[in-house]
């Protein structure tokens, strides 16, 4: 019998991700002197290792501070800057993975500026962190399906688009945090009942359902299908209907936003006056009302409806922030 022995050159050793370690491969933007941002959570510190290859990491966001090729993580949030020095298949790695918590922290992983460096990451990879509970990515960083998100994770922000699948896919129950802008998503929005989410943000324009669905969602706090932050900017129509009324109504909230549900005159109504019931809290720092929604009536018809005007007017008196209408026509 014959024995091979396959020996190979070290530098081809070098290029193999080494066990307990996840590499990120750094695919846009590949411009000498870029800078980058990283973000990541570790659960312990002083034990897991970022490492750059073709690059260096700095402290602040101008890369004054210099840190070198690579980084002890410290316990909880880590905010790192690197700059590229190498756009030859540049990239960072992490070891000990299985002391990361999270993936992006408050925000995302690679931040989400259009000129900064990017990464490529399937959602299939997500299981090698074993107790993940953050998943932040932008400018479709991340890319698969929503069945892959661990159940461990109750933080989940993901913004563009390359995310398929349904609500019904998502394993967690529990989130602090859902936030999906993705546009290949479909599915019902009665698949968050019985779920607890504090705060949930949606951009979702393939998805079905009905506002009312999420008066049996626990704990809610700030519940927005549309980005309440561009307060200016009318939202298009998606296929979501709102039930709401003076029986079927949120028991607290604390921001409500329905900017893409273009609402009738009976409709709205009927909204104004569910709200009118609905116990306040304070509304988010960064938003510069309590209440958006959206009519297909046209201004000057809502201000002469004298029915509308009591019932915004009495929703006013128990909001701790304003009350906004956009008008589509």
């Amino acid at each position: 019998m014959k024995t091979v022995v396959l020996k190979l050159e070290d530098k081809a050793i070098g290029d193999f991700e080494k066990i307990g370690t996840y590499r990120f491969n750094l695919i846009t933007n590949l411009t000498v002197g870029n800078i980058g941002i990283i973000r990541i959570s570790a659960i312990m510190g002083d034990v897991s290792e970022l490492s750059i290859s073709g690059g260096d990491f700095y402290s602040d966001e101008f890369a004054n501070d210099f840190l070198g090729p690579s980084y002890l993580l410290k316990k909880g949030g880590n905010t790192l800057y690197y700059k590229l020095t190498d756009q030859n298949n540049p990239y960072i790695e992490v070891n000990n993975i299985h002391n990361i918590n999270g993936l992006g922290y408050y925000s995302y992983m690679f931040g989400d500026k259009e000129d900064m460096p990017g990464i490529l990451m399937q959602t299939s990879d997500l299981h090698k962190f074993i107790d993940l509970n953050e998943v932040c990515f932008s400018k479709s960083q991340l890319r698969g399906q929503l069945y892959d998100i661990p159940e461990s994770v109750n933080n989940l922000r993901l913004e563009y688009r390359l995310i398929y699948g349904t609500p019904k896919d998502i394993k967690s129950k529990y989130f602090t945090h859902l936030r999906l802008m993705q546009s290949n998503i479909t599915g019902n929005y009665r698949d968050f009942e019985g779920k607890t989410i504090k705060t949930f943000i949606s951009e979702m324009p393939l998805v079905t359902g009905d506002v009312a669905s999420f008066t049996r969602v626990k704990e809610l706090g700030t519940f927005s299908i549309g980005n309440y932050v561009n307060a200016e900017i009318i939202a298009e129509g998606y296929p979501v209907t709102c039930s709401l009324s003076e029986d079927v109504f949120f028991d607290n909230l604390d921001l409500y936003c329905t900017k893409h549900v273009h609402m009738s005159r009976d409709t709205l109504l009927r909204t104004l006056r569910s709200l009118s019931k609905t116990k306040w809290g304070n509304k988010p720092s960064n938003a510069s009302n309590q209440v958006y929604l959206t009519t297909t009536m046209g201004e000057s018809e809502y201000n002469d409806d004298s029915e509308l005007q009591l019932a915004a007017s009495s929703l006013r008196d128990v909001l701790n922030g304003g009350l906004k209408i956009y008008f589509v026509v």
